[in-house]
């Protein structure tokens, strides 16, 4: 076939059947293990990727996970392709496929000559479709190009069409759709509507096959082309960075967490972005910084990657009709890493010299700053001093606890050999084999320690190794998994918690702290599934409706009742920390009588996934090692109007308030003056134990790590005891 040797000779094509294989053999064993049994239709009880679910296509900038590391090494460091296709499923109904060109708004860092491609490689695409006489192709609809961090939009980024298409019917099962006149009408970007009728698997895999080929001819047609456009947006972006500011970021070391800020720099040099340190002591602007300083010129072929990074993104205001409700944007709003993670960075405003490049060097990765152990070895009645104001300090504190030394977290400011060390400062007393696990942390951690020959009286908060739990409802809770996967990276002890759990009761024997991103099901349920729309089941994959359930499933959908609610009442009353984030906060409020009132809800105030500012109580035990100011990931988040105070009192108060002008850092905001001075988390002392309510998504996908520090000291200073140090 001549179209088909054109396409050998002229493309080079890279498959991946599957970017998450592990994750496409659980949903195809769960389905054939079912399949034709009175269990038939069973939906997973679990997420297809172990802590992201479906959100492991919204790491593509974060690189938390290893499938997307993988992918990104192959687009950005070996195969640099002009054009990724990545096959979804499901198209908005009735339509049988998406196609580009895709919904607005753009986002302004990515190059026009990208959208431009996008445009044309679907355009071709849809001829096909209509050559072939295949109706049902929709564009301009959901999919839109603002947000980074998917498979096909991180490479807008990086000088790369990315192309997308959602195919409807994602099922082994046949169907015969009946449409509504109405969802036959033709528009401009629906011209040929698909009129129903019978629908095989083997429709939707054509469906596919038509757009894969509309694609790979294009690109045989046009190879010079897209190859010349991507040397073009390269050279454009290394000007732009020339020409225009910022030139460039630089990144002081000395920051409040210089280990956070290497590792935002080395998922930077994952992305294909270029990093430079410098190799002696340099001035800008009037600034003196020293050998070692990273630097992050904007004049490299990424440019718009490194700006969408480092710059806040301002989303439009886009309403259903003037005054009327948002149009939510396809996933987030506002996204800015450098805000997130917390990382100081000095915008180059000013061309830089011939000087200062001179002394940069091009670096593969970057280390923290090599931390040492001051004082030497402490004597028998002093102790060992460790910072609280990075985020490894807590990994420090698991594996100290883990090792079986005794550790201990400062309730107040205190000044030990003339030196001032802050409430939080983690203590670690001299005894047998504090030395050596104190310098094994400052080497492999590079963490600063300081050795005091006496420390004194002091007031402190006895810590232990801890149980946490999360809750963990049937079929998987996505935050769930990316809090799973944070608590790990951080070397905390931790399981999933499960409706029988919570029935059994007796929850202190199990956990000692039970977080919940989303809040048991009080009633019975009944298994949720993606089921199909029209002619489709409601089971698994749009199968049948089970017509029994196995007893381990049919355990984790049945409510915890009343007795259930009692139980976690106890858990807390006895002595447990109950922490809630986000969608779970109603539940755990009105179970427990807490004073306080949402403000939000019947209001027109509005703000999709958004980096905000806020105010953080650094006094409270759980804002220990956090700045006065600070930036968190907000979602559709809460506010709270509370009989309590801020700074917050030992009874219970706020220890994170919004601002009290408008807290947009990234993102979109609408009528923010609702939640204007209100309290944004809170905790209250129930019996002998604690709750926390997070009124923003303190662990969003992996990446607010700034905020990390709140949740790790709800762990552990809810579950401390006071104990005096002598």
């Amino acid at each position: 076939d001549e179209e088909y040797k054109k396409i050998r000779d002229r493309v080079v094509l890279l498959l991946i059947p599957s970017i998450n294989p592990d994750g496409q053999n659980m949903v195809a064993d769960w389905f054939n293990s079912h399949y034709g049994t009175p269990r038939e239709g069973t939906p997973m009880p679990w997420l297809y990727q172990k802590y992201a679910g479906h959100d492991n296509n919204r790491d593509w900038y974060m690189l938390n996970l290893p499938e997307t590391r993988n992918m990104t090494r192959l687009l950005y460091h070996e195969y640099f392709p002009q054009i990724v296709y990545n096959h979804h499923q499901t198209a908005p109904f009735p339509a049988r496929i998406f196609v580009p060109p895709n919904a607005d708004p753009m986002n302004p860092n990515i190059p026009p000559m990208v959208i431009r491609g996008i445009n044309l490689v679907g355009t071709a695409m849809h001829a096909r479709f209509e050559a072939e006489e295949k109706s049902g192709v929709i564009s301009q609809a959901t999919f839109s190009s603002w947000w980074n961090g998917g498979m096909r939009t991180t490479p807008y980024f990086h000088n790369i069409i990315g192309i997308l298409t959602e195919t409807g019917h994602a099922s082994p099962y046949p169907a015969n759709y009946k449409l509504t006149p109405e969802q036959m009408e033709p528009t401009g970007w629906y011209p040929n509507p698909y009129r129903g009728g019978p629908w095989r698997f083997k429709d939707t895999v054509d469906y596919m096959n038509t757009a894969s080929l509309g694609l790979l001819n294009i690109a045989a047609d046009l190879a010079e082309s897209f190859q010349y456009n991507v040397y073009l947006m390269a050279r454009n972006a290394i000007r732009r960075g020339e020409t225009e500011p910022p030139y460039g970021f630089i990144f002081p070391m000395d920051q409040r967490d210089p280990n956070t800020t290497a590792d935002f720099l080395n998922r930077m040099l994952a992305s294909g972005l270029e990093v430079h340190v410098a190799k002696t002591a340099f001035t800008y602007e009037g600034a003196s910084y020293p050998e070692g300083t990273p630097v992050m010129l904007a004049s490299q072929a990424y440019r718009p990657h490194l700006i969408d990074m480092t710059m806040p993104q301002k989303h439009p205001m886009r309403l259903q009709y003037p005054n009327g409700p948002p149009i939510r944007p396809y996933d987030i709003a506002g996204w800015t890493l450098t805000e997130q993670m917390g990382v100081k960075k000095i915008a180059m405003k000013s061309k830089p010299s011939a000087d200062l490049l001179g002394k940069l060097d091009r670096t593969k990765t970057v280390a923290p700053p090599a931390a040492r152990m001051t004082g030497g070895r402490a004597g028998a009645k002093g102790a060992y001093l460790l910072p609280h104001d990075r985020n490894v300090a807590i990994r420090a504190t698991n594996r100290l606890l883990a090792a079986g030394q005794k550790v201990y977290w400062l309730k107040e400011d205190a000044s030990v050999g003339g030196k001032s060390y802050p409430a939080g400062t983690v203590v670690v007393p001299a005894g047998q084999g504090a030395h050596e696990a104190v310098a094994k942390l400052v080497d492999e951690l590079r963490i600063p320690a300081t050795a005091v020959e006496s420390l004194g009286a002091r007031r402190s908060l006895g810590l232990r190794r801890l149980r946490v739990g999360t809750y963990d409802p049937y079929g998987g809770n996505m935050p769930q998994g990316w809090t799973q996967y944070i608590l790990e990276q951080f070397d905390f002890d931790h399981a999933p918690i499960i409706n029988p759990d919570i029935r059994a009761g007796n929850l202190k024997n199990k956990v000692d702290v039970l977080i919940f991103t989303t809040w048991p099901n009080v009633e019975d349920r009944q298994p949720a599934t993606r089921a199909g729309q029209g002619g489709l089941g409601g089971g698994f994959l749009g199968g049948p409706s089970p017509r029994e359930l196995a007893p381990e499933v049919a355990a984790r959908l049945q409510g915890i009742g009343r007795e259930g609610l009692d139980n976690l009442a106890s858990f807390v009353r006895e002595g447990g920390v109950l922490i809630a984030c986000e969608s779970a906060n109603e539940s755990a409020a009105n179970l427990f009588r807490l004073p306080i009132r949402e403000v939000t809800k019947g209001s027109k105030f509005y703000s999709p996934g958004s980096v905000f500012r806020a105010y953080v109580d650094s006094s409270h035990p759980f804002g220990w090692g956090m700045p006065s100011e600070a930036t968190i990931y907000f979602d559709n988040g809460q506010a709270w109007e509370a009989d309590i105070s801020f700074p917050s009192v030992s009874e219970g108060g706020a220890f994170v308030r919004y601002p009290e002008t408008n807290p947009l850092v990234s993102g979109w905001i609408i009528n923010d003056e609702v939640i204007h001075n209100r309290s944004a988390a809170v905790e209250f002392r129930v019996g002998a134990g604690r709750v926390a309510l997070f009124g923003f998504d303190v662990i969003f996908r992996g990446q607010p790590h700034l905020g990390f520090m709140l949740l790790f000291n709800a762990i552990h200073a809810g579950a401390a005891e006071a104990e005096d140090l002598k």
